[in-house]
C-alpha cells in the first residue's frame, strides 16, 4: 500500500491536504487522508494543484460522510469507519469554509503566516 501512495501523481496534494489538517487542527488519519486524494483524484482526472486540491475539498464536502473507504491490501477494513460522524462532520464543515473562500492559497499559505 505504501508504494501505491509513493508511486501517486498525487502526493503533493496529499502533503497539501495535510498541511491544511494541521492548521486547521484536524483529526483526519493520514491513511484515510491519503487513500480519500487518491479516490477523488481517479474519478475526477482534474490538471493543476489549486483545481486538484479544490476538487478533493469538493469530494470531502459532498461524499465524505457517506462514503466507504476500503483499505486496498484488505477490502475488509472499512478505512473510513476509524473516525466518528462527529469527526468527519468537523472536516465536512472545515472544506466547506475553505472551498467557499474562493481563494484556494489563503486556505493553507494564509493560515501559515497566520501561525509564524
Amino acid at each position: 500500500m505504501i508504494n501505491i501512495i509513493k508511486k501517486s501523481p498525487h502526493r503533493n496534494i496529499i502533503k497539501l491536504l495535510k498541511i491544511w489538517c494541521n492548521l486547521n487542527g484536524l483529526d483526519f488519519p493520514s491513511f484515510l487522508l491519503e487513500l480519500t486524494v487518491l479516490e477523488t483524484l481517479k474519478k475526477r482526472p482534474v490538471l493543476g494543484i489549486e483545481r486538484k486540491f479544490l476538487t478533493v475539498l469538493k469530494y470531502i464536502i459532498e461524499e465524505f460522510e457517506y462514503v466507504k473507504i476500503y483499505d486496498p491490501a484488505n477490502t475488509n477494513n472499512i478505512v473510513s469507519d476509524t473516525i466518528t460522524g462527529d469527526q468527519k462532520l468537523q472536516i465536512i464543515q472545515m472544506a466547506r469554509s475553505s472551498y467557499e473562500s474562493d481563494c484556494w492559497e489563503k486556505i493553507v499559505w494564509g493560515l501559515y503566516e497566520i501561525r509564524k
